[in-house]
């Protein structure tokens, strides 16, 4: 069953899949047409901008989550630092955390059902991961070692019994799962209360890392691979070209061609000469 909030490219995908098996039906001889070609307007890919935080602005909001409380400031740092899923934050348990070899394995995602369930329905729902290529095991820092050590121990001293099969986030006097949704929430208030402009997203987060790890050269494949992607995901989803990548491409320019004469070009300069336009009036400062 299809959200109306689902993104056009999650639709475009639906729309796709169907018309296939329409198509197998029509070449088994099960129908005679495919109901798919009758639709006048076909839903499209609309790979949309996310907001991103740049490197230094992703150094700015761990030092403000410094001063959070330890749930939140845990999950975002994880977010951040390994750019996994929010529904992969959430579904994962104690057993898929490795604080010794400093690894976390994806293999659950835990997801809302409805913000308007009542509440003697499960509002939230475990279920697989979002495809073969996200069931992966990836490499945490010691930052994020050290963060989700001081979680557990905060459990504990509470009076938790935590256990391998328990989630790691949870509720505040209970091991049930926290609510993704409430993950959400509670990351827009951090935003607000710190005067964060940049409408980012947990989902952007994840945007984030990846654009960084891309603006400093690690292969696509391995970025992928890390983020539970294909390559060819990677390309459609990440087109944009960074600031940080940018900025590194013009300080190379900078460095290798023009640091040792006596006169100095602008960033303006460089930059009408990578784009393919040249203004000779204003190339020298």
């Amino acid at each position: 069953e299809m959200c109306i909030r689902d993104s056009p490219t999650t639709i475009a995908h639906c729309f796709k899949l169907f018309s296939n098996m329409f198509n197998f039906a029509k070449l088994e001889e099960i129908l005679k047409e495919n109901p798919c070609d009758y639709i006048d307007k076909k839903p499209t890919e609309q790979p949309e901008e996310k907001e991103y935080f740049t490197l230094e602005e992703m150094d700015y909001v761990k030092e403000l989550l410094m001063n959070s409380n330890i749930r939140l400031k845990t999950a975002i740092f994880l977010t951040m630092d390994t750019g996994c899923r929010r529904e992969e934050i959430i579904g994962l348990t104690w057993k898929n955390v490795d604080l010794e070899n400093k690894t976390i394995d994806i293999k659950d995602a835990v997801v809302s059902t409805s913000t308007k369930a009542p509440l003697k329905h499960e509002r939230v729902r475990k279920k697989g991961v979002k495809s073969v290529h996200s069931d992966r095991k990836i490499g945490i820092t010691n930052v994020c070692v050290e963060l989700l050590t001081q979680y557990k121990n905060f459990k504990k001293d509470s009076g938790l019994r935590v256990k391998d099969s328990d989630y790691v986030f949870t509720n505040w006097d209970s091991n049930k799962v926290w609510d993704p949704n409430r993950f959400t929430a509670e990351w827009n208030t951090f935003r607000k209360e710190n005067n964060i402009k940049k409408k980012v997203t947990i989902h952007g987060l994840r945007h984030s890392n990846a654009t960084f790890l891309l603006s400093i050269g690690v292969p696509k494949k391995d970025v992928a691979k890390r983020l539970g992607h294909t390559p060819e995901v990677l390309d459609r989803v990440y087109t944009h070209s960074s600031e940080e990548e940018d900025k590194k491409m013009v300080d190379k320019i900078e460095k290798n061609f023009y640091g040792n004469k006596s006169s100095s070009f602008s960033t303006y300069a460089i930059t009408s000469i990578i784009a393919g336009y040249v203004d000779n009036c204003l190339l020298y400062t």
